[in-house]
């Protein structure tokens, strides 16, 4: 029977490893918060004391973690992964990391005989509860094959988008166009509604034509419209995968003229203090820029 380690519980964490728990093999955990632990263990999960701990103890390792300078830590720290990890072990990645960190991680990996998977996921918190992300993977296709099951338990589209490294390419660059897509989406209903257009009939006419789009079909409706901000990912989350992406295509040495702007857009939001709030917030920074606000129903 497969042992599984999950190294990382905090909202994603926590929503997938209580999937991974489904499936009824051993499962080890570890993260700083010991709550977030000790909730786990009630929910049928081993406790571990550290990355290295989890990694002796699991065949598999999947971790969720919030940026580069965890997993550097995860990985190559003190009781770090690399210490435990033993040879035919896998590693799956499903943070939103930096290529360079990924091929970086890889390779140590790689010396102690062991295969990494760059496996970012997309869609959010209810969709990681109901088990229907979506997940772009990175790496040998053999190794996504032989724990398809285990992706398959968190996610309703898994598709494998080259080698290591090219999944987390493509999920700062997913993300990139859905902030941008979502300032635009922002700018246009605001200008409606000053304009004394309601706004619910502006995204209905929107999604009846080639302006509509997820944010304006899936999100719109659950969040902007509806003034809640439950999304449960943060505004500096967003400006971390946007970071991600434009670093990328300045290595490549590629202007990305339009969707910089997204990304001076949270950093404005963070230096007024929003970078904890949830993305979805980055409405209320819209509005306040414009100097309109739609209301409650578009009022």
């Amino acid at each position: 029977m497969e042992r599984i380690g999950f190294i990382g519980l905090g909202v994603m964490g926590n929503l997938m490893c209580r999937r991974v728990l489904l499936l009824k093999k051993p499962v080890s955990v570890y993260d700083v918060d010991k709550k977030a632990v000790a909730r786990m263990v009630e929910a049928g999960a081993e406790a571990r004391k550290s990355p290295a701990e989890v990694a002796e103890y699991s065949d598999i390792v999947l971790a969720s973690l919030p940026d580069d300078s965890v997993i550097e830590k995860v990985i190559f720290g003190e009781n770090g992964l690399l210490e435990g990890i033993k040879p035919g072990n896998v590693f799956v990645d499903l943070s939103s990391s930096t290529p360079v960190m990924t091929k970086k991680v890889g390779q140590a990996l790689l010396a102690k005989g062991a295969e990494m998977l760059d496996a970012p996921v997309s869609r959010g918190a209810p969709a990681a509860k109901e088990g229907t992300l979506s997940i772009m993977v990175g790496g040998k296709m053999e190794v996504m094959e032989r724990y398809r099951f285990i992706l398959e338990q968190l996610g309703t589209d898994i598709i494998h988008v080259g080698e290591l490294g090219a999944a987390h390419t493509l999920k700062s660059l997913n993300n990139l166009l859905s902030a941008t897509n979502l300032i635009a989406s922002l700018e246009g209903t605001i200008i409606a509604a000053k304009a004394g257009v309601d706004p619910f009939k502006f995204i209905k006419a929107v999604n009846a034509g080639s302006g509509r789009s997820h944010m304006t079909t899936v999100r719109y409706p659950k969040y902007y419209l509806a003034r809640k901000f439950e999304s449960n990912f943060t505004v500096r989350l967003m400006y971390k995968d946007c970071s991600i992406a434009l670093d990328l295509a300045k290595q490549l040495g590629t202007p990305m003229l339009f969707s910089s702007i997204t990304q001076h857009i949270y950093a404005m939001a963070i230096s007024q203090g929003m970078g904890g709030e949830d993305n979805t917030k980055i409405m209320l920074l819209l509005e306040k820029l414009m100097n309109y606000s739609m209301g409650v129903g578009g009022n």
